[in-house]
């Protein structure tokens, strides 16, 4: 559910700003018990990449054309925030 304000949000959501960022994004289409994998993929992206995870939260953005889908499919991107890697000595 999208909102105006976050400082004022519908008494059962909460309210949070994200940071501006470079983030890391992906998008999935196909079964809803299948999106949990996609973290796995992005994180080993990361984990393989000249980057590192920069915070403690990711954000899933669902299509607004969901009911054209299949019941049992889904459309999401998934973005996590990151930054380039400290090189070690």
């Amino acid at each position: 559910m999208e909102v105006d304000d976050v400082t004022n949000p519908p008494e059962e959501m909460k309210g949070f700003a994200f940071p501006e960022q470079l983030y890391v994004i992906t998008t999935y289409e196909g079964p809803k018990g299948e999106a949990g994998n996609l973290y796995g993929a992005l994180y080993n992206w990361v984990r393989n990449s000249e980057y590192q995870i920069a915070g403690d939260y990711g954000v899933e953005v669902y299509s607004d054309d969901i009911q054209k889908l299949d019941p049992n499919q889904i459309r999401m991107e998934l973005c996590l925030p990151i930054e380039k890697r400290v090189q070690e000595n």
